[in-house]
């Protein structure tokens, strides 16, 4: 059974790359405890990093358009909130 799951993740990984790769698109996670950000290398280019470059929210805010800042951090604040779920999709 665990090999099946292994295999099935794999599967399931390379769906998300080959769909994101389409799309033109990238992902990233924060930490808000420690502030710590993951981004694949798709976002980072998107955003003007260098490849492991260490980056906080702080960075990544600075490289939102200032007309989408307030509604980017809108929804930080909204998502923050206990039983709103952990998904974010949004288009700046």
């Amino acid at each position: 059974a665990r090999v099946r799951a292994m295999a099935d993740l794999r599967r399931s990984e390379e769906r998300s790359r080959l769909v994101l790769r389409a799309a033109g698109a990238g992902v990233w996670f924060w930490k808000p405890d420690t502030d710590e950000t993951v981004w694949d290398d798709r976002m980072l280019a998107i955003f003007g990093f260098r490849p492991g470059e260490q980056l906080r929210l702080e960075s990544s805010l600075e490289r939102i358009h200032p007309a989408d800042r307030p509604q980017f951090e809108a929804r930080l604040q909204e998502i923050l909130r206990p039983g709103a779920g952990d998904e974010w999709n949004a288009e700046f």
